[in-house]
């Protein structure tokens, strides 16, 4: 079955395939035969003139019930010290290679990289400045984060840096969902957040989820209204999806119906098409809808899509102390050395 009919096919039976993340779940981590030699990596990036640059931050302080993506939530001050000293002396050595390129897009995903303090963004943003120093005029520049996690001093730290993007997850405005999300913080919280980010970056992505436990379709136009009051530049609208290694698969095996079914969330995704473009919203993926005038609401994204369809010009590399960065080292490697690290 080619990728058109399977698409057809799961519309007409209203199922919804996963989707695939812009970077690697913990589930897919494997053990190269051989490691990859950084030349290799460069003879083949040799004609690109653009960069994208990722840096994962992978400390949380909890994990959300559908979450597969790879972080821990057991660290120490000391730990997120020892990630960031690692991750300087990554910039500098990818620097060594592709230091002449245009960086196009900086993202700092996670995890949730507003728990890092204001002195390690400014360590960090040094080397990239140093290793990198040729950005385009439009260089986006992506820090997510998470309602509790930050004050207004972190926040006018990372606007004097650079960032002029910041996408934060929401995902409910009903405080029942927010709990069963596995997310501590009220709702009060959020909207506290959303104000001072609104209030500093001239770009906001706010992430809201259809489909958590207990949710209705009421609570869940509650939600999306209330997001859409504060008018932000881009809003991120994702189904839940039940994937294995989380507590929201036991939850759902247990009570089916608190949750929606799949016909459901294409309903539901009609719905807020419907709704987003009553919005003035345009929307630019199935999930993403923005206020944006032409361009890209999400370059890196964007620009990995480029790469991996139409063969352009543009890289991503992955800056990330951890699993996925495994250049000259084996799998094995990075996974002791990352337990060395939470166990410090």
């Amino acid at each position: 079955m080619d990728c058109l009919e399977f698409l057809r096919t799961n519309i007409a039976n209203k199922e919804l395939p996963t989707y695939v993340y812009g970077y690697p779940s913990k589930r897919a981590y494997r053990a190269f035969p051989q490691p990859l030699r950084i030349i290799d990596v460069v003879e083949q990036a040799g004609r690109s003139k653009q960069i994208n640059i990722y840096i994962h931050i992978p400390f949380c302080r909890y994990r959300c019930a559908y979450c597969t993506l790879f972080l821990t939530t057991r660290f120490k001050p000391a730990t997120r010290d020892s990630y960031v000293a690692r991750l300087v002396e990554h910039v500098a050595r990818y620097g060594e290679y592709f230091g002449d390129r245009e960086v196009v897009s900086i993202y700092f995903g996670g995890g949730t990289p507003t728990l890092l303090t204001r002195h390690q963004f400014g360590e960090l943003f040094a080397a990239l400045d140093a290793a990198f120093p040729t950005r385009s005029r439009q260089c986006e520049i992506t820090v997510e984060s998470a309602p509790d996690t930050f004050d207004n001093n972190l926040l006018d730290c990372l606007k004097a840096l650079g960032v002029n993007r910041m996408s934060m997850g929401i995902q409910s405005m009903v405080p029942g969902e927010l709990a069963h999300s596995g997310r501590p913080y009220s709702v009060e919280t959020a909207e506290a957040a959303i104000e001072a980010l609104i209030k500093r970056f001239s770009h906001v992505n706010l992430d809201l989820i259809y489909g958590l436990r207990g949710q209705t379709r009421d609570s869940w136009i509650f939600s999306l209204g209330r997001v859409l009051d504060y008018e932000p530049q881009t809003i991120s609208l994702y189904p839940v999806v039940v994937r294995p290694m989380t507590n929201i698969i036991t939850s759902k095996a247990h009570n089916p119906e608190l949750f929606f079914s799949e016909a459901e969330k294409y309903e539901v995704y009609d719905q807020n098409v419907a709704v987003m473009v009553a919005n003035n919203y345009r929307q630019e993926s199935f999930t993403r809808f923005t206020k944006i005038a032409g361009g890209h609401a999400y370059r890196q994204e964007a620009s990995d899509f480029i790469g991996s369809w139409r063969q352009k010009l543009f890289r991503p590399i992955s800056l990330q102390h951890r699993l996925c960065c495994r250049l000259e080292r084996g799998f094995a490697d990075h996974q002791r050395l990352l337990s060395s690290l939470l166990r410090s």
